[in-house]
């Protein structure tokens, strides 16, 4: 079923191939069209007319960040009229046309669509996905099947032991911390999001200093001893001689230091809210009251504090906020999420935690080589703290995550951090479903998963909190990441084992860690093959088409196709050899790297939202 499966979804490929048709068509409001232009420049012909009702962008609340595209049209066939809304993420079908929206004019008077026609071999290929999937899953009930075989053999449970193991310049100037609590709890614009100033703080003292404090003042003084202090605090900062982190850290400091990035002052125009800084050029129409107040509120917001009149400052502090909480009124964020948000700041960077797990991870790893080589007995108390370092991390995430996906509003799965936090996520829940049958996953999943935050760590400290570009807005997309994210999990657990086996050296253990292998790695190939099913459903809802060639769809096949090799022992007997076996499932993990990381950082593609 699984091979028929496979050429089912081969000849649905080729199917679309020879049959497909793909190409754009532009729409202005009332006039209507029937030709679009194909992928090849030739001038393809609709068998209806289609017209553009209306245009318009939904922007997220208190902002002018776009959160969804949305064209009426109206279709017209033999004498009938057919209404209907395509956005992003909810495409059209109309007489087996699909209409994707692509793009818009500025003005909205056009709406830009990709079509794709292809009857055959989008059913063909999806039939074939759907028999996949259902032969996986057969598969894993099957009592005969290799799988079954191996679960019912004996593994060893083992267990592991845990071993305890300048100069500065002038201190710069700053304000009271009373003060710099209060103005870190004026709203902002920042990043096309209304959040807490202390958000623009932490992220500003992190790209700074590389972390979220300096010499004991935390980020909200920071902050305020930039801007009132300015000249006091060039000193503590060291560009350095990398080109991109100086310029990262100069471009931050630009934008504080000239003011454009403290958009604080939010003004209605129209149906939007749009947010500007004391030295924007603001609206023509803006009231003399309300021009002087955005103008002139900082300016004497520094002299109250130069003069150290803290009580005038606190009152000019208090009048900003209840000025942006009247202009914004309920489209500023709700307590509930202004209190989610200050927590996940006061949790602070990840780093030192990632640290942590890989320290305990390695040294957990090194204990069970050792404690195999000497047949030393393990200890149950040993295997209780272990279990509750992972159940502390565990729970660490959960909040992390939680907390993100309460600020954000979306599930935390959209850039490489966040995916790496979701890495290390799954493989301690993994650790702890597995660890009773097989104890030897403890140090794995504490590696697997320290390594993940470490890596989610390189890119940015914590990047910040955005907005969902419209594309993104699918729970496909967490579906999808998430899936994939378990099937890495368990193929990083494979790559592990299989250097402990080589380190060994031991061919009955080895055989044993084989056996192990196999038993994760059906799951890790099929989870793997789900994901890829689930992209190429939301693919072909977003942009019309299930499969693109694009760098990151490709890899993920050859992936697939590396992993799936050694479960073909009948047909592949030398990958059955047990060395050979551990040392193919070492080098295989390459195939997994490349994927996530060399195709963001080489190669690029649709999935580039998905770097660091």
């Amino acid at each position: 079923m699984l091979h028929v499966a496979f050429l089912i979804i081969l000849s649905g490929a080729f199917t679309t191939w020879l049959t497909g048709e793909h190409g754009t068509l532009t729409l202005t409001k009332g006039i209507p069209e029937n030709h679009f232009i194909k992928k090849d420049g030739k001038t393809g012909i609709l068998p209806f007319h289609v017209y553009l009702d209306q245009f318009q962008v939904v922007y997220y609340e208190g902002t002018t960040t776009p959160k969804d595209y949305i064209s009426q049209l109206t279709f017209t066939a033999n004498g009938a009229e057919f209404h209907r809304e395509v956005s992003m993420n909810n495409s059209q079908s109309f007489l087996q046309f699909s209409f994707v929206q692509a793009s818009y004019a500025p003005d909205l008077t056009s709406s830009t669509f990709t079509i794709s026609h292809d009857p055959y071999g989008v059913p063909l290929s999806f039939a074939g996905y759907a028999l996949l999937l259902i032969g996986m899953l057969f598969f894993f009930i099957q009592p005969g099947s290799r799988y079954r075989q191996i679960l019912q053999q004996r593994i060893p449970l083992l267990l592991f032991l845990l071993l305890p193991g300048g100069l500065h310049a002038q201190d710069p100037q700053l304000i009271s911390k009373e003060l710099s609590a209060a103005f870190s709890d004026l709203y902002i614009n920042y990043h096309g999001r209304v959040c807490p100033m202390e958000t623009y703080a932490h992220d500003f003292t992190t790209k700074l200093y590389k972390k979220q404090s300096y010499r004991g003042r935390t980020a909200d003084e920071i902050l305020a001893g930039w801007i009132f202090y300015p000249d006091t605090w060039k000193s503590t900062v060291e560009i350095g001689a990398d080109p991109k982190h100086a310029a990262e850290k100069q471009q931050v400091l630009n934008d504080l230091l000239t003011s454009s990035s403290l958009k604080i002052f939010p003004v209605q125009q129209g149906q939007h809210i749009y947010w500007y800084s004391f030295t924007d050029k603001l609206p023509d129409d803006i009231d003399i009251p309300q021009w002087t107040f955005i103008r002139r509120s900082l300016d004497l917001l520094a002299e109250h504090i130069y003069n150290h009149n803290d009580a005038e400052a606190a009152a000019l502090l208090q009048k900003i906020k209840a000025y942006q909480e009247k202009v914004c009124g309920e489209q500023l964020p709700s307590p509930t999420k202004i209190h989610a948000e200050k927590l996940y700041n006061k949790i602070g960077s990840t780093k030192p935690w990632a640290i942590l797990t890989v320290t305990i991870g390695l040294l957990a790893f090194l204990y069970y080589v050792r404690c195999v080589a000497r047949s030393v007995p393990p200890r149950k108390d040993i295997r209780l703290c272990l279990n509750l370092v992972l159940l502390g991390l565990l729970l660490f995430l959960s909040l992390c995550m939680a907390l993100r996906t309460q600020i954000s509003g979306h599930i935390p799965l959209s850039n490489g951090y966040e995916t790496m936090q979701a890495l290390a996520w799954c493989s301690f829940v993994i650790t702890l479903c597995m660890q009773q049958k097989f104890p030897l996953i403890i140090p794995f999943g504490l590696l697997t998963g320290g390594m993940a935050m470490m890596v989610a760590m390189m890119g940015q400290s914590n990047p910040a909190i955005t907005h969902l570009v419209p594309v993104l807005q699918s729970p496909l997309l967490s579906l999808h990441v998430m899936v994939i994210m378990i099937s890495y999990a368990l193929l990083a657990f494979i790559m592990l084992n299989g250097i402990t086996a080589l380190l060994m050296r031991n061919p009955k253990e080895s055989k044993r860690l084989q056996r192990l292998s196999l038993l994760m790695l059906y799951p890790a190939v099929f989870l793997l093959t789900t994901g890829i099913f689930i992209g190429a459903i939301w693919a072909n809802v977003s942009w019309g088409r299930y499969w693109g060639w694009d760098p990151k769809e490709v890899w993920a096949l050859i992936t697939l196709m590396i992993y799936a090799l050694p479960l073909h022992g009948r047909s592949l007997p030398t990958l059955q050899k047990t060395h050979v076996f551990h040392l193919y499932m070492v080098l295989a993990f390459f195939s997994v790297l490349f994927t996530y990381f060399g195709v963001n950082y080489l190669l690029g593609g649709m999935h580039s939202y998905a770097t660091m």
